[in-house]
């Protein structure tokens, strides 16, 4: 195949392959991988097509097959919790260890004011509209949140 034909092939049907793609997955960067995997293979290929019509029939179950097999790999991708990885983030020294150890024990409500508040320095006005919370209530979980850890602390460093 050469490249005039592949370049040829490509400008007919990219449009198509990648409403296909669009339509299955319903994620424009999805659907331009896909469309790059689909014309990759393609290009692969070293069959001859009958026509026109076989190559886009052979473009769009393969576009269909590759935006399915897409699918499945993104369902199946495993997802690490946050709490696994504590340790290896935000931790310079020990003690920062710690403290960022027990931020993570925290009940979910908690940790994520301290988490958005602390590390990455969102005031509490910004919190309260990423969490579409009230203002007074994100302050009362800060509140809250610092006192658990202050009393945690207190526990672990002087045991």
């Amino acid at each position: 195949m050469s490249v005039m034909d592949f370049e040829s092939v490509v400008k007919a049907y990219a449009d198509t392959v990648y409403r296909v793609a669009l339509n299955i997955l319903k994620n424009p960067e999805d659907s331009k991988d896909c469309m790059q995997n689909v014309f990759l293979r393609y290009y692969k290929k070293q069959n001859t097509f009958q026509s026109c019509e076989h190559i886009k029939a052979w473009l769009i179950r393969v576009a269909v097959n590759e935006s399915k097999r897409l699918l499945r790999y993104s369902s199946k991708a495993e997802f690490v919790p946050l709490e696994e990885v504590a340790n290896t983030l935000f931790a310079e020294n020990k003690d920062d260890k710690a403290i960022f150890g027990e931020v993570m024990k925290l009940s979910e409500k908690y940790r994520t004011v301290i988490l958005l508040y602390y590390y990455e320095g969102y005031d509490t006005k910004e919190i309260a509209h990423i969490l579409k919370r009230n203002e007074a209530t994100v302050r009362t979980q800060l509140s809250r949140a610092r006192e658990l850890l202050k009393s945690k602390l207190k526990e672990d460093f002087y045991e």
